[in-house]
C-alpha cells in the first residue's frame, strides 16, 4: 500500500511552532495583542489577524492540545480527503472561525488558536464520510462532545462554530458522491480501454497501489483515484492472484512503516523549533 508524507499537516504545525516561538520571543500578551482575532478587526483594516490569529495560542496548554489533536487527526484527514483538498478545507476554516469572532466575538474579548482550523477538518470529514456511503455516526458523535464542550468558559466558541460551518460548507463543494464518481469514472475510463477485464484469466498490465482498479499498461495515472502509484503486472498474474492481493491491500494495519513517520515527524517539529531559536 502506498503511504504519502502528510506534508500539509507537517506545514501546518510548522507554522504553529513558530507562532508559539514567536509568543516566546516577544511575550504572549504582546503577540495575541498584536494579530489576534476580535470583534470589529475586519473593519478596523486588520485583516492580517483573520489568518495569523489561527497560529497565536493562550500558552503552552493550548497550543500542545491543537498540535496534538492536529497529529493525530491531521495525517488521517489529509489521507483522508489528499493534500490539496485537505489544505484548503482547513485555511477556509480558519478565515470561517475569524470571520463569525469578527461579528460576534463578544466585546472586550480576543480570540486565537487552531481550533477553528481542526474543527473545519471535523465538519468536512463528516461530509466526506456521508458522501462515501460510510457510517457517520463516530464521526458525528465527536463533533457533539467537541460542541459541548466549545461552550465551557474561556473556550471561543465562536472560533469553533465559525471554522464548523466553514467546513461543511468547503466539503459540500470540493467532496462528491463516492458511487456517482465512481460510476462516471469507470464509464470514461471503459470508453477509452484503459481498464483490464476481471474475467480475463491472464493478463499483463498495471494495479493501482491505493484503490486496487486493474489498468491498463498505457495508463499513468487511475482515472477512479488519481492516484499515479501503479505497479507493473506481469502476464501470470492470474485472477486467483488479484483477488488474494485486493485482499490484503484493503486490511491495511498500523505498522513499523507508521511508527518510523510519526518519530520523524516528531523530529521534524524539534529541528524546526531548534532553527526558529537559533534564529531569534
Amino acid at each position: 500500500m502506498n503511504r504519502r508524507i502528510p506534508l500539509v499537516t507537517i506545514i501546518i504545525v510548522s507554522l504553529n511552532v513558530l507562532g508559539m516561538a514567536y509568543e516566546l520571543k516577544v511575550g504572549e500578551d504582546f503577540a495575541i495583542a498584536k494579530y489576534g482575532m476580535y470583534q470589529g478587526a475586519l473593519n478596523d483594516g486588520e485583516w492580517i489577524r483573520m489568518l495569523i490569529s489561527g497560529f497565536l495560542h493562550f500558552g503552552v496548554a493550548h497550543f500542545g492540545s491543537n498540535i496534538c489533536c492536529l497529529i493525530l487527526f491531521g495525517i488521517h484527514y489529509e489521507k483522508e480527503m489528499r493534500s490539496v483538498r485537505y489544505a484548503v478545507v482547513y485555511f477556509a476554516a480558519v478565515v470561517g472561525s475569524s470571520v463569525l469572532v469578527n461579528y460576534i466575538g463578544g466585546v472586550n474579548s480576543i480570540h486565537a488558536g487552531a481550533s477553528g482550523g481542526i474543527w473545519g477538518l471535523m465538519t468536512a470529514s463528516l461530509v466526506y464520510t456521508i458522501k462515501n456511503h460510510e457510517n457517520p455516526i463516530y464521526v458525528a458523535r465527536g463533533i457533539a462532545i467537541n460542541l459541548l464542550y466549545s461552550f465551557s468558559a474561556g473556550i471561543s466558541w465562536q472560533g469553533h462554530v465559525g471554522g464548523g460551518v466553514a467546513g461543511l460548507l468547503v466539503g459540500a463543494i470540493l467532496f462528491r458522491d463516492s458511487y456517482a464518481r465512481a460510476e462516471n469514472s469507470k464509464k470514461w475510463g471503459r470508453e477509452r480501454g484503459l481498464f483490464i477485464s476481471e474475467n480475463s484469466p491472464v493478463f499483463s498490465g498495471k494495479k493501482c497501489k491505493d484503490c486496487g482498479q486493474l489498468l491498463s499498461e498505457t495508463v499513468i495515472k487511475c482515472p477512479i483515484c488519481g492516484s499515479t502509484a501503479l505497479s507493473y503486472l506481469g502476464s501470470d498474474y492470474n485472477k486467483a492472484d488479484r483477488n488474494n492481493d485486493s485482499d490484503k491491500s484493503e486490511k491495511e494495519s498500523f505498522g513499523g512503516r507508521d511508527i518510523i513517520s510519526i518519530v520523524v515527524f516528531l523530529l521534524f517539529v524539534v529541528f524546526v523549533v531548534l532553527v526558529v531559536k537559533s534564529l531569534l
